[in-house]
């Protein structure tokens, strides 16, 4: 790249290689004292006496006996059983269909206070006539019948 071609000056081009070259440097600190932290600052990256429990708990599995790997596979195996037994035992929700409009309509008739003996009442299943309401709070509806 010259000056010519990109209009710009010996001097700019000096100080733009010198910014690049700051930039690198910047870069490679940072790497180096990433790395270097660590070793600086051993309390601050000391293991936790729980994860140093953790790590004495679960040998590695080249430095277990046979019998030892055995035994976790067997472990594994009943806790993957109690799962599959207690998901199968919980009941599984269904997506229901969501209530058309019909139906919510219907629904919400059939709980109005205010319907009195002798209302008609036209739902997507037909017409009914209401008689009176049971002791639980329950309508007692008579069908009428379609007209032909």
């Amino acid at each position: 790249m010259t000056a010519i071609v990109t209009g710009m000056s010996a001097a700019q081009m000096a100080r733009d290689r010198v910014a690049q070259s700051i930039d690198v440097i910047r870069s490679c600190l940072l790497i180096l004292i990433g790395l270097a932290l660590p070793a600086l600052m051993p309390a601050a990256y000391a293991e936790t006496p729980d994860q140093t429990e953790a790590a004495e708990t679960v040998p590695l599995d080249s430095a277990i006996s046979r019998e030892a790997w055995k035994e976790r596979i067997r472990q594994a195996r009943q806790r993957a059983e109690r799962a599959r037994r207690d998901a199968a035992a919980r009941p599984r929700e269904t997506d229901l269909p969501a209530p058309s409009p019909d139906d919510l309509a219907t629904e919400r008739i059939l709980r109005d206070e205010t319907l009195q003996v002798g209302d008609v009442i036209v739902t997507n299943k037909g017409a009914f006539v209401l008689r009176g309401r049971e002791a639980a709070g329950q309508l007692i509806l008579e069908a009428l019948p379609s007209p032909r």
